[in-house]
């Protein structure tokens, strides 16, 4: 079993941008129920009349749901599915001059916001430049991604040039601005420290946050600079007895898989932990309603100073 860390990776990795979808045809669109239809209605009317001065659509809007999302997006499915996804609309642009030169956009419905920012943050990849769209975005040097309200957005290229990079930035500022956002905040955002927190890599897991089946409802952060960074976990539950059991839970999953197990109060709070290689360290401890904790980070001493500091700046409640 990788040590946590690893964990975070193996499903970092594992949710690659959308880049590298493997499209298949739009096959299934003439079995569209009426049911269907009126779940993917709100990102399908978000997409049409989209093009920019320019541009014009290669076809009509294309519209799926858990049904037959995976004829589009072919092993991709899950992840969404993970997030709770409603429904996914899709359509082609092509430059008016340069047939050869396209815009492929996927919007999809995650029901809620965290849904919508969970996608987004599993997907980012780290150091692209942020691109102010909806409530977050960035660019890569094809592609731009963004998340507002319950909906992400995958706006795809093969070209990298400037006047792409401008036709997808139009195309991305006029959805935004089709789609709602309740304004709802994100609960991590409000629970994990801010101080040290590196924006770009929080992450939000809705079901098996690093790669465990009973950790749920979780958000993760790298803390520091450089390479003097530790990534910090928190769980919410429903109530403190639940945290307790997940907690406890959590203990036997580093006793079964983790090195040198132990237990320790440090600063008040009873910590368990165990060396996963090489002296990286997870630690984790319940707190109020929450199970947290930090991962693969070295040194013994180190590890458990940084989960004890994060208990206490978590709230109770």
């Amino acid at each position: 079993m990788p040590c946590l860390r690893l964990a975070f990776m193996t499903l970092f990795l594992a949710a690659a941008p959308a880049v590298a979808y493997e499209l298949a045809d739009a096959g299934g669109q003439e079995d569209l129920t009426p049911a269907m239809r009126a779940k993917t209605e709100v990102i399908a009317q978000a997409l049409e009349d989209i093009a920019p001065e320019g541009w014009e659509a290669g076809g009509p809007v294309e519209r799926y749901t858990t049904v037959n999302m995976y004829d589009k997006i072919n092993g991709r499915s899950e992840l969404f599915m993970s997030y709770d996804v409603t429904g996914m609309a899709f359509v082609s642009l092509y430059d008016q001059a340069d047939e050869t030169r396209y815009i492929d956009i996927f919007l999809y419905d995650q029901t809620t916001p965290l849904g919508a920012f969970g996608v987004y943050s599993v997907e980012r990849w780290p150091g692209n430049p942020a691109v102010p769209v909806g409530r977050d975005g960035y660019r890569t040097d094809t592609d731009l991604f963004f998340w507002h309200g319950q909906y992400y957005a995958s706006i795809l290229s093969l070209a990298e040039d400037e006047a792409m990079q401008a036709a997808q930035l139009a195309v991305a500022k006029t959805l935004a601005s089709r789609l709602k956002d309740s304004g709802e905040p994100l609960w991590g955002l409000g629970v994990l420290p801010e101080a040290g927190r590196q924006t770009a890599s929080i992450q939000y897991f809705q079901v098996d946050a690093m790669s465990i089946d009973f950790m749920t409802d979780t958000f993760s952060a790298e803390y520091g600079e450089g390479d003097d960074t530790v990534r910090r976990f928190v769980s919410r539950q429903p109530d403190a007895e639940t945290a307790k059991a997940i907690a406890a839970k959590f203990g036997a999953y580093l006793q079964d898989y983790g090195a040198s197990y132990g237990e320790e109060e440090r600063d008040g709070v009873a910590l368990v932990y165990a060396d996963f290689g090489g002296g990286y360290i997870d630690a984790a401890f319940a707190h109020g309603r929450y199970v947290a904790g930090v991962t693969a980070v070295q040194g013994l001493d180190r590890a458990l100073a940084s989960a004890a500091a994060l208990a206490k700046a978590l709230p109770t409640k």
